[in-house]
């Protein structure tokens, strides 16, 4: 029981210290490591700014190539799941329209 409790607090902690969305400033769930600085997005910009391609992993199948991208982290399950559903009904609004272009 101990280490579920002392699990929830540090995610607790580390919600309570997550920067706003670079964007919107709203609540964040992402973090994209840096040297200088992380930057913080929430799961609508996440995704509309194409940092999920840039920070992915990568299947570069290039010789000589040994660079790996960086990795972006989810920070905030529980951020995530409240976002989601509108976030998927944008998307899906916006699917629609293209489709009917």
């Amino acid at each position: 029981m101990s280490f579920i409790n002392k699990t929830s607090s540090s995610a607790a902690a580390t919600a309570a210290t997550l920067k706003p969305c670079v964007i919107c400033k709203g609540e964040s769930c992402f973090v994209i490591p840096g040297i200088a600085s992380s930057q913080c997005f929430c799961l609508l910009h996440y995704y509309s700014t194409g940092k999920h391609n840039d920070y992915g992993p990568k299947n570069n199948k290039k010789a000589g190539r040994t660079k790996n991208k960086k990795t972006s982290l989810l920070v905030e399950n529980e951020r995530l799941k409240k976002q989601l559903p509108n976030v998927q009904e944008l998307f899906a609004e916006a699917f629609v329209e293209l489709r009917t272009e």
